[in-house]
């Protein structure tokens, strides 16, 4: 009996940390979705070894915004340091930002804002990127 009782237990656990990571409380998505004015739009945060990028990109014209921090490690000091880039204007239907890792550092993680504005609906999702390798 006790080990049944223990199995349940673990089950409960196991159910609890699925539904708080699958809600999004625990991880950001490395991408998002929706639907805007009946127009599909998406928001992506990509990472590699040494560059990174982020997208949104609206299948209606309208505001089109990606705000992203790119985190990197330097491999000799393993002093961390970060870059900002903002992309995005109305009347667009895509927003890109590229980073490059400078010499002797490697990426760690990517996280982005998105927007998509069209026609009164707006939509804003967060992506993030972590480099595990």
């Amino acid at each position: 009996m006790k080990t049944f009782k223990k199995g349940i237990l673990a089950l409960g656990l196991t159910l609890g940390i699925i539904a708080s990571v699958g809600s999004g409380s625990v991880f950001a998505k490395s991408y998002a979705t929706a639907y805007v004015h009946g127009a599909y739009v998406s928001g992506e945060s990509f990472i590699s070894y040494s560059v990174a990028s982020a997208q949104t990109l609206s299948r209606t014209v309208g505001l089109v915004i990606v705000n992203s921090k790119y985190c990197y490690i330097n491999t000799r000091t393993f002093k961390t340091d970060s870059q900002i880039k903002s992309a995005g204007d109305v009347r667009k239907t895509s927003a890109k930002v590229s980073f490059t890792a400078p010499y002797n550092t490697k990426s760690i993680m990517i996280t982005s804002s998105h927007k998509v504005s069209s026609y009164g609906e707006t939509w804003t999702a967060n992506t993030a990127n972590e480099y595990k390798g």
